[in-house]
């Protein structure tokens, strides 16, 4: 029976050290862009950009001189966002505070920031814009894949089955309203011969988000999804369209779709489970087999 205990404890204590293979997930980030550390800017319509790697949507603030100057800032993952704020003259100190859709909260640095008197020249009038103009200002995975160390190409890790989110910030610079739509394209990172396919590779997928309607001034985000059915190495090729042959902007990343390693672990320790198992019940049967014979040992 002391056998039978033993098997009974490894089998337990498998089971638990599986809970540990779930990893939680850290604290998020708050990276300041712009303005630069002790850079000048001349009061009014100042601009402050910033990106946030919560989970989306996240709600944030901007703080100048600890008090908030501008609040219920939307942000999603890792996109991009730039808000504009009045801010007097004189040596400022100015930060971001956020909140994501998990309640998680946190604050960035502190830059500073000074101030001075307004020229004539600061603003630029409306009427002077292009009609249709319009940028891509960010384009990421929101959800769906891990971002990866890449000094070349944004580069993100997946794993098949799980839909990944792309975005795309679009902004219309110009003094009409565009209605545009983000166009996804996704190509094989690698030929048949093994060589780099890239924006030219085979289209494996391709979608399209929901045409939007952007104000002049105004940002957007723009969405699409995808489930990768399979492993392999993919170029994201992203197009912000405003249909026909308007193009306002283009970028792309890269997706590398993978089993997760942690699936080969605990395929590993369910097989050695389901094996202590057998074992286990063997010797209970063994056991009292033994009992009714009178020959337990």
């Amino acid at each position: 029976m002391e056998k039978v205990r033993l098997f009974a404890f490894i089998i337990l204590f498998a089971l638990l050290a599986s809970a540990f293979l779930v990893r939680s997930a850290g604290a998020f980030e708050i990276a300041l862009q712009k303005p630069e550390a002790n850079a000048t800017a001349s009061a009014g319509d100042n601009k402050f950009e910033f990106s946030a790697s919560g989970k989306s949507p996240l709600s944030c603030s901007l703080l100048v001189d600890g008090a908030v100057a501008l609040s219920d800032i939307t942000a999603y993952k890792n996109l991009p966002v730039l808000v504009h704020a009045s801010v007097s003259e004189g040596e400022r100190i100015w930060s971001v505070k956020c909140v994501d859709a998990e309640d998680a909260q946190n604050e960035s640095e502190t830059r500073s920031l000074t101030v001075t008197a307004a020229t004539a020249n600061d603003s630029t009038p409306i009427a002077s814009l292009p009609e249709n103009s319009g940028s891509l200002s960010g384009f990421v995975v929101m959800s769906g894949a891990e971002n990866e160390e890449n000094a070349l190409v944004a580069s993100w890790r997946a794993n098949p089955g799980r839909t990944v989110k792309f975005a795309a910030l679009f902004s219309n610079d110009g003094s009409n309203a565009l209605n545009v739509s983000l166009k996804i394209a996704i190509t094989n990172a690698t030929n048949e011969n093994g060589a780099s396919g890239g924006e030219n590779g085979e289209i494996v997928a391709s979608f399209e988000s929901p045409v939007l309607q952007v104000g002049p001034g105004e940002k957007r985000v723009l969405q699409v999804e995808w489930t990768p059915s399979a492993e392999g190495n993919f170029v994201t090729n992203a197009v912000v369209s405003g249909g026909g042959e308007s193009v306002f902007g283009r970028a792309y990343l890269q997706l590398n779709v993978v089993r997760p390693a942690s699936a080969d672990w605990l395929f590993l320790l369910a097989f050695v489970c389901v094996a202590l198992l057998c074992i286990a019940v063997f010797k209970i049967r063994q056991n009292a087999a033994a009992i009714r014979g009178g020959n337990l040992k």
